[in-house]
């Protein structure tokens, strides 16, 4: 399953070939993403009697990647062109795509990572952030309808061999020498326990 990150409010564009669940056609397409339109396939096939409506279609995009597709897909209602060669063509739309797997919309998954703009002012007001404390285990947890939903924390990290006083900011350069000294024999003394500097903190649904 992919863990890339996705911003709904850009977009997006991804070459493919993509087929029926049952592999009965397959096509090119492309597949776009953008925030008024949602997401789209262009696609072109050939017209067939096997070109019959289903709910969902699998892909392979240009870079190897696999994905599916899931809503409605019926070619003979959007289009074609009668001429040497008889085609489907049309550029629906679909409801949502699950990149790096062949899935069937029946089967359930956990791992879905939803980040909203301002989220983090629910917890944290803006300048409040840097104090907040880390946690591994979710800050909330909601079940209801066969749905569990977890607000959990996020963060990203650097790890810090050397130079820690630079992490820090005085006009003292004394405070600066103890900071370095402190830090540098704390990792001496604990040559397993890794050291990394916080450099983001936000907010996470997961569900």
């Amino acid at each position: 399953m992919s863990t890339d990150e996705f911003n709904h409010f850009e977009s997006y564009e991804w070459l493919g070939l993509f087929n029926y669940p049952d592999k009965s056609i397959d096509f090119p397409g492309k597949l776009t993403y953008t925030p008024d339109k949602g997401l789209q396939l262009e696609f072109m096939c050939q017209m067939d009697s096997n070109a019959k409506k289903v709910g969902h279609l699998h892909g392979v995009l240009s870079s190897g990647r696999l994905c599916t597709l899931v809503g409605n897909f019926d070619p003979p209602s959007y289009g074609m062109s009668i001429g040497s060669v008889s085609i489907y063509r049309g550029k629906p739309r679909f409801e949502y795509a699950i990149f790096g797997v062949h899935a069937d919309p029946s089967e359930k998954f956990r791992g879905i990572l939803m980040d909203f703009p301002n989220f983090q002012e629910f917890f944290h007001p803006q300048g409040f952030q840097d104090s907040a404390e880390y946690s591994n285990e979710p800050l909330h947890v909601h079940s209801g309808d066969g749905l569990e939903v977890s607000v959990i924390t996020s963060g990203k990290f650097f790890p810090v061999f050397s130079d820690f006083a630079n992490r820090f900011q005085s006009e003292d350069p004394e405070v600066l020498q103890e900071i370095e000294e402190f830090f540098a024999d704390l990792a001496k003394r604990h040559p397993a326990g890794k050291i990394s500097s916080r450099v983001e903190m936000k907010w996470l649904l997961e569900c």
